[in-house]
């Protein structure tokens, strides 16, 4: 029984050490993340740098917008054009059957 309870206060300690050695750790990394020193302020090149690569994706995402709207204007460009070409067909079938039946009516 005095074994059990030794075993199991060490397997505590252990597992206690272990917690201290995390929160420690941890504790670290945002010490370390908050360090000036270790994480210096971007300069202004990077800064720059930076900057030019929002404005070049803001560009070619207003760029993609208005291929994209560019193309939707096509699109119904392209449905009106269709609808014209088959009301002119329409009118062709119909001014080519009364054309027919002017000359069928002539001939008889």
């Amino acid at each position: 029984m005095h074994q059990i309870t030794r075993i199991s206060g060490q397997i505590i300690a252990a597992m206690g050490l272990y917690i201290s050695v995390c929160t420690c750790s941890a504790a670290g990394l945002v010490i370390a993340s908050e360090n000036p020193l270790l994480n210096p302020p971007i300069n202004s090149t990077e800064q720059s740098i930076q900057q030019n690569d929002e404005t070049e994706i803001q560009q070619q995402l207003q760029n993609n917008r208005n291929t994209e709207q560019s193309q939707q204007n096509q699109l119904l460009q392209n449905d009106q054009n269709a609808e014209q070409l088959q009301q002119n067909q329409l009118r062709l079938n119909q001014q080519q059957e009364q054309d027919q039946l002017q000359q069928e009516k002539e001939r008889a």
